[in-house]
């Protein structure tokens, strides 16, 4: 089959690598834009239109560097905001991943193991999701599998041009995501240990990023950095447990249904790796080391910091994904024909496990339906709790509102539409003088809640909420004397 194509040639080749990303565009792009933004993408979106200078305060504010944001300012500006076109540059990304991925393995090792690790990856469920959000996370695992085929050619070659590459990606990884720096310690420590002789040009590149990092970074991101996730800045993460690990593995091994299967695959595929390696090249060993290196030894070295700092979570190692299936790919490559039908039920296990069509957490286009039903050809007071997904409302409420993002918060409060964060926002809204009042809730804490109504209910107003919306709660407030009438 692989000879009529002759993919070595470079037009065959190029046919093959063509038709993989190709199935995996069509692949990913199905349900693009199905579901409406939501919180963490919404972040991203306004990033678009704030200029191009402002994006990278903007992202201090995120806490994560500002490299995918300057993409998707320069892709909107391309192609326009919506849900699909928007997600569309995750999912090339992720598409461009898998074939860097296949290209690799044919290169280290073979066609048959190449094509075993983009089929994978193809449906690998928790990266599958990840290429329909728009966030940084495709773009971190496309730039990590770039950096490694850079440092292996580095390693080969040893020119100045190659180790530049090098030193210039592993800047964009860490300007990307502070996290996916880990691949730069880890290919250190590969250096110090395997390849003495490339210290020197190793060096090279760190200097070449250093550079790049005080071009680039600002006073902000260096604090950034030093306090991610610090206790008390994210409330939504904590310090990892046995729970976090698990629900991390569960998502790393393609889903809790199946996860326990893969993981013991890939367990096998580990002591596969000693007991092949007198089969395999130096540099085929090297690579295999390598991805341990960047998948059990990330994932400990990550837990195990995030029992003390809350760093731990599973999309933050994405990037982890592609090592895991270095070594299930090199295994089921090099066992017996028959046995190597693994792979069929493995790909089925994989696409059952896979949702493709994966569901957000909150749904604001459904919510700012609702509200504009209780609305009844009226003008009431809506408030918006919190303050983070007041742009979120306003994007299907009224998309005009949003796009005029500087005068975001003058142009709702025209329209009696306000944010609140807690109780103590209360007084400074003019809402004593409403007969209705129309009151979403987003990541609502009880307590805060309570003490918010309970000022309701001391000005007389009677509620009824509905929780029928996903992630929104929504409530709709009448004073007494006016519900009476």
């Amino acid at each position: 089959m692989f000879k009529s194509l002759n993919i070595n040639s470079k037009s065959g080749y190029f046919i093959l690598l063509s038709g993989i990303f190709i199935c995996n565009l069509i692949l990913k792009i199905s349900f693009l834009g199905a579901e409406p933004f939501w919180y963490d993408e919404i972040v991203s979106v306004k990033a678009t239109l704030i200029d191009f200078g402002h994006i990278k305060h903007m992202s201090e504010w995120d806490n994560n560097p500002p490299f995918y944001y300057y993409c998707l300012w320069v892709w909107a500006k391309m192609f326009g905001i919506s849900e699909f076109n928007v997600r569309l540059l995750s999912v090339l990304f992720s598409s461009v991943s898998v074939c860097l991925l296949f290209h690799f393995l044919k290169k280290h090792y073979n066609i048959l193991t190449g094509l075993f690790g983009a089929l994978l990856f193809s449906f690998h469920g928790f990266s599958y999701e990840y290429s329909h959000e728009a966030r940084c996370y495709s773009l971190v695992v496309l730039l990590v599998i770039l950096s490694t085929i850079c440092f292996f050619h580095a390693l080969e070659k040893k020119t100045f041009l190659s180790v530049f590459w090098l030193g210039l990606v592993n800047f964009l990884v860490i300007y990307t995501h502070y996290i996916a720096g880990l691949i730069l310690f880890f290919q250190l420590v590969l250096v110090l240990i395997y390849k003495r002789d490339f210290i020197k040009q190793f060096g090279i590149s760190i200097a070449i990023l250093l550079l790049f990092v005080l071009l680039r970074f600002t006073k902000k991101q260096f604090l950034v950095m030093l306090s991610f996730n610090k206790e008390g800045k994210t409330f939504w993460l904590q310090t990892a447990d046995s729970n976090s690990l698990k629900e991390a593995l569960a998502n790393l091994f393609f889903g809790e249904t199946v996860w326990l299967i893969f993981l013991t695959v890939f367990f096998i595929s580990l002591a596969a790796t000693f007991i092949l390696r007198k089969k395999n090249s130096k540099d085929q060993n090297l690579v295999l080391v390598y991805s341990v290196y960047l998948s059990v030894m990330c994932i400990a070295l990550t837990y195990f910091i995030g029992m003390f700092k809350p760093i731990f979570l599973a999309r933050y190692i994405l990037f982890t994904v592609p090592f895991i299936l270095i070594l299930i790919s090199h295994f089921l490559s090099n066992i017996n024909k028959l046995i190597a039908l693994l792979v069929i039920p493995l790909v089925c296990l994989a696409i059952y496990s896979a949702n493709l069509n994966p569901s957000k957490p909150m749904d604001f286009k459904l919510a700012s339906l609702v509200v504009k039903r209780l609305q009844e050809n009226k003008k009431p007071m809506i408030l918006i709790q919190t303050k983070d997904v007041t742009a979120l409302f306003a994007y299907y409420f009224d998309i005009s509102y949003f796009k005029d993002y500087k005068n975001l918060t003058n142009n709702l409060k025209n329209h009696k539409v306000f944010e609140l964060e807690n109780k103590s926002d209360l007084s400074g809204l003019p809402f004593t003088g409403e007969n209705t009042i129309i009151f979403c809730q987003t990541f609502e804490k009880q307590d805060d809640s309570n003490q918010i109504f309970d000022i309701f209910k001391q000005n007389n107003f009677v509620f009824k909420t509905t929780k029928g919306v996903k992630g929104v709660k929504i409530s709709l407030l009448r004073k007494i004397e006016f519900y009476e009438k």
